[in-house]
């Protein structure tokens, strides 16, 4: 069975859209490919108020996850551990899991949990300097990065020109 990946880096592209990118673990010396899982962190995929004041499920935890029946929204797979995430909703929380898989079967995942979509970066930003020779400033830049319970995570926002 192949070690899942690890160090999993997220980058917030734009409002709706997030990057994964993760180191792969040892393969078992055959080829593997990635696969990806996002999963609401929301009561009520659909959004609809409910009588709890907060919206993160309440789940079991255990050492393999989360126990329960929380249905992936978003699966995506992978020959490399990089993966592309869209249309997500600004304000809710997600879910992440990385697994590699091979011939042998499925690594544990690698849970990246409480990741938070937030407003369009592009509100939040400003441009610094006069004129067009300045850089952009983003204001508020602690609400684009996810928060972390028991993980370690690491976010870099990177925007060209």
């Amino acid at each position: 069975i192949p070690e899942p990946p690890s160090h999993c880096t997220l980058y917030n592209e734009t409002s709706r859209a997030l990057e994964v990118n993760c180191i792969p673990g040892s393969d078992g010396g055959l080829p593997q490919h990635f696969l990806l899982e996002v999963r609401s962190a929301i009561l009520g995929l659909d959004h609809q108020s409910t009588s709890q004041t907060s919206h993160t499920l309440q789940t079991p935890q255990s050492d393999q996850g989360v126990v329960g029946e929380i249905p992936t929204i978003y699966r995506s797979e992978n020959p490399r551990p990089n993966f592309q995430i869209r249309d997500l909703e600004p304000g809710y929380e997600y879910t992440l899991a990385v697994y590699a898989v091979n011939q042998r079967g499925t690594s544990e995942p690698r849970f990246i949990r409480n990741v938070r979509i937030s407003e369009d970066v592009g509100k939040n930003m400003q441009q610094s300097g006069s004129g067009g020779s300045g850089g952009f400033v983003i204001n508020g830049l602690k609400s684009f990065i996810p928060s972390s319970g028991n993980e370690n995570m690491m976010l870099i926002i990177i925007i060209g020109v």
